[in-house]
């Protein structure tokens, strides 16, 4: 398996997403989700 996951602040999930539908390309998408939640400043999450 292979797991995509957009670079917080560099590019953007719909980004990473939209190239992977268009491209039918056969991996995950792992986001990172504390730092929708707690913001990408906040460490040891």
């Amino acid at each position: 398996q292979v797991f995509f996951s957009p670079a917080f602040g560099i590019i953007l999930p719909e980004t990473l997403v939209k190239w992977i539908l268009e491209d039918r390309l056969d991996v995950r998408l792992n986001l990172q989700m504390h730092k929708y939640i707690y913001g990408s400043d906040r460490r040891g999450i």
